[in-house]
C-alpha cells in the first residue's frame, strides 16, 4: 500500500477537503447510489436559460429544479431523469418525462 495518500480520501478516511478555518468539505455520497431512486436535482442559476430558448432574463437567475427517477449517469456530468419534473417555480410544476440533462454547461 502507498502511504503517501493515507487519509487524503474524505469518503474513507475523512480527511481532506478542509479550508481554511478547518471546516471539512460537503463530500456527497457517490453517484451510483441514487440510481432507481427518485431524486431532486438543483443546478445554479442560469442553468434554465440553456433548456428554452424563449426564457426571459429576468427568469433564468433562478435554480433549476428538477425531480424524478434518476436512471442514468456518465463521466461526462449526464444524467438521465425519468418522470421528470420541473419545479424551478414555486407552485408550478411542469412535467418533462424522460430527460437526459448535462449537470454542468
Amino acid at each position: 500500500m502507498d502511504r503517501s495518500y493515507r487519509g487524503r480520501h474524505p469518503q474513507r478516511h475523512g480527511g481532506g477537503g478542509g479550508n481554511k478555518r478547518g471546516h471539512q468539505a460537503k463530500v456527497l455520497p457517490p453517484m451510483h447510489t441514487y440510481l432507481d431512486k427518485h431524486t431532486l436535482v438543483i443546478l445554479s442559476k442560469g442553468a434554465s436559460s440553456a433548456q428554452t430558448g424563449d426564457v426571459k432574463q429576468s427568469e433564468s437567475a433562478h435554480p433549476l429544479k428538477l425531480s424524478g427517477v434518476l436512471r442514468g449517469f456518465d463521466m461526462y456530468n449526464n444524467l438521465v431523469l425519468e418522470d421528470a419534473v420541473d419545479e424551478s417555480h414555486p407552485g408550478v410544476k411542469t412535467e418533462l418525462g424522460e430527460i437526459v440533462r448535462r449537470l454542468f454547461q
